[in-house]
């Protein structure tokens, strides 16, 4: 089972770091449209980690934040 590890730059698996940075507001926008309520995500490459972010809630309710 290969490890996975996080990139020291998304650069270094191919991906663009700007790309990877609008993720988070893609999902803002639907999660403010209460399409969401929340999102995490992990873009991996090559084994290699080279993107996690967290937005949103795990309940809309009482909006207690994803961890």
């Amino acid at each position: 089972m290969p490890t996975i590890h996080y990139a020291s730059n998304p650069k270094d698996v191919g991906l663009n770091q700007k790309r990877l940075e609008n993720i988070p507001t893609f999902f803002q926008s639907y999660i403010d449209a209460k399409k969401l309520s929340g999102v995490s995500v992990l873009v991996a490459r090559y084994d290699e980690i080279a993107h996690t972010s967290t937005v949103g809630f795990r309940d809309m309710d009482t909006q207690a934040p994803l961890q």
